[in-house]
């Protein structure tokens, strides 16, 4: 049987469009069915499986920590930074996801920054020095530093 058969009757079920964002706070139980997601989390060492695969899972644990409730599920809100980014409202502090998509970004940044490249056609200068940054590429830019990124795709960017 497959371990995931029943799992539409007891979590929310949420169908999640391009572009869309939710904040899914700590001990929430949560799976992808479809598609590709980007998933931005804090630092941990205590992610417990659900039984939706075959791995180790520890049940008693799993209960004692999961958060169980019902309702309406509420996308969150975005709004443009002053490089015209697009950052994706969440009510925690420790980090904050920022989307890039077909356009030329001028960013000096404020905090660390992870740059996630999803697209074939994106190029990036960080401090003018054209850096390699294909498909599938992660590159991590220190505070106060200036880069230029130019793209007709999508890059993702975590800050922390």
């Amino acid at each position: 049987i497959d371990p995931g058969l029943f799992m539409p009757l007891i979590l929310n079920v949420v169908h999640i469009n391009v572009g869309d964002s939710l904040y899914l706070e700590p001990r929430i139980l949560h799976a992808y069915v479809f598609g590709n997601g980007i998933e931005l989390m804090s630092a941990s060492d205590n992610v417990l499986r659900g039984g939706l695969t075959h791995k180790k899972m520890d049940v008693d644990e799993l209960l004692k920590v999961m958060l169980v409730r019902g309702g309406e599920v509420t996308f969150s809100k975005k709004h443009k930074d002053e490089s015209g980014r697009t950052v994706v409202e969440t009510p925690t502090e420790e980090f904050t996801l920022i989307v890039m998509e077909n356009n030329k970004f001028n960013v000096t940044t404020k905090a660390i920054e992870i740059l996630l490249n999803t697209g074939n056609n994106t190029k990036l200068f960080v401090e003018n020095k054209e850096i390699n940054f294909t498909k599938g590429d992660v590159y991590a830019i220190a505070s106060g530093v200036s880069y230029t990124l130019s793209t007709t795709d999508s890059v993702f960017c975590a800050t922390i």
